[in-house]
């Protein structure tokens, strides 16, 4: 496979030499092959194979796995949709089997303790913002949507002391917006990110909690749409305990 050509094998621990040995003998098995099955032929856990899927520039191991199959049958996913809706799918499955639920809890404590709330997102990202914001007021948990940037810069000095701002950006945090969350930090607002785009280590420092969805190549904001359906259900889950 030619995401082996990439790899430093001299680079790779015992175990991982284990599973890239396994994965090169048995290419054309693997497509075939649940995680689970891996794990107990190989004696290694679901991480380390993950880790390793990772290592090789994939987003977990079912994108690993569509894209071994792929180069198998010799498609090509650039131009054929019907190949491209199962590759996306499996990036979608990795991303969903990869969240850190307990952060998602702590994110919807915040949503449910929280009087002020505030919502942004511009151009794509206006469309996951609009959707939160829909699915929070159905909920009668008032909160407020900005999708505007002028009026984000000029509102952010003024946003109630201890506030939670649900941020949405297509682009990482750019200067701009890194200005806009320092007059939000000064308020000691609570920011959480939902980004597209990965970004630097020393900017999380902005957040109280960061979340990469990434894209697909469709560019239909699913890992975003996902992940917020994910808070909505615990939300109502929440909120039907509180009733019950």
């Amino acid at each position: 496979m030619k995401a082996f050509d990439r790899i430093d094998i001299h680079c790779l621990s015992d175990t991982e030499r284990i599973i890239y040995d396994y994965f090169l003998k048995n290419t054309g098995s693997i497509p075939y092959k649940t995680l689970s099955d891996l794990c107990n032929e190989l004696y290694v856990s679901n991480a380390s194979i993950v880790r390793f899927t990772q290592k090789l520039g994939f987003s977990g191991f079912n994108d690993f796995k569509f894209a071994l199959k792929e180069e198998l049958t010799q498609l090509h996913t650039n131009t054929d949709f019907q190949s491209l809706v199962p590759k996306n799918t499996a990036k979608i499955k990795d991303f969903i089997e990869n969240i850190d639920m307990e952060q998602a809890e702590q994110i919807v404590d915040l949503i449910l303790t929280n009087p002020s709330i505030y919502i942004y997102g511009r151009d794509l990202s206006s469309i996951p913002a609009n959707y939160i914001h829909t699915m929070l007021t159905t909920l009668d948990i008032s909160c407020i949507l900005i999708d505007w940037k002028e009026f984000i810069k000029a509102l952010a000095p003024t946003f109630p002391k201890d506030s939670l701002l649900i941020l949405f950006t297509n682009r990482g945090l750019t200067d701009e917006y890194k200005m806009i969350l320092s007059d939000c930090l000064k308020n000691n607002v609570t920011i959480v990110g939902i980004t597209s785009t990965k970004i630097d280590e020393s900017d999380i420092k902005y957040m109280k909690h960061y979340i990469y969805t990434p894209e697909t190549n469709m560019r239909t904001k699913t890992t975003t749409f996902s992940y917020i359906q994910i808070l909505v259900e615990l939300l109502i889950s929440r909120l039907n305990e509180k009733r019950a």
